[in-house]
Formats: structure tokens, sequence, C-alpha cells
């Protein structure tokens, strides 16, 4: 019984006496057993200091976390490739010529051997 005193006259004393003209009260508090409960109202919020709801965008159904579009511009970009051996030749001190291979040393000419058992 004493501890409910004690605890009342704190908050009566942390409670400031301004006047309420509202008919809905500011807390209510009650004791139940050796609790105390409190209720406080939801302060007043002004419009125009709220921002709207960030849109949700949709959620595919795909396991896949990256898109096909997505993907394709990962896979399809090709850089240059005089560009890529500029680069290459700055980082190795050599010559552009060494990362451009030649043609003919790619297609090899295929003939026919002579003799089958070749």
């Amino acid at each position: 019984m004493f501890l409910r005193l004690c605890l009342l006259r704190s908050f009566r004393t942390c409670w400031t006496g301004k006047v309420n003209y509202s008919s809905v009260p500011d807390e209510l508090t009650f004791f139940k057993n050796d609790m105390i409960v409190c209720w406080h109202r939801e302060p007043k919020f002004p419009y125009d200091c709220s921002k709207p709801l960030p849109e949700m965008q949709p959620e595919s159904k795909s396991v896949l976390k990256v898109t096909t579009n997505e993907a394709y511009k990962l896979f399809n970009k090709e850089e240059p490739r005089p560009i890529i051996a500029e680069e290459m030749a700055k980082m190795t001190y050599t010559t552009k010529h060494i990362w451009f291979p030649r043609a003919r040393d790619k297609k090899k000419m295929r003939m026919e051997p002579d003799r089958p058992y070749l």
C-alpha cells in the first residue's frame, strides 16, 4: 500500500497542471493489484509535415535476383579491341602489335594428307 502511494505521488509531481479543455483525457492511469497501467493518447501530427509512402516495386516470381535484361547487359558488353590492346601495351611496356594476333595463325590451312596412313 505504501508503495502505491509513493508511486502515485511521484506520478502527480511529474504531471504538469496544464489546463485541458478536451473531453478526452491526455492520460489514463489505473491500479490493479501491484501493477500500474498508463495510457497516453497518440499525439496529433500535422499533415504538412508528412511524407508519402514509398511505392512498392512489383516482385517477380523468379528465383533469380537478376533480371534477364540486366544479365544481357552484363554479358553482351564488349569493349573495342584497340582500347584493350592499348591498355595491355601500357601495362606490359610492349607495343600494341603483340596484342593483335595475325588472322593467318588462327586459320590454319587444312590440307589432306598425301597418304592416308600419315
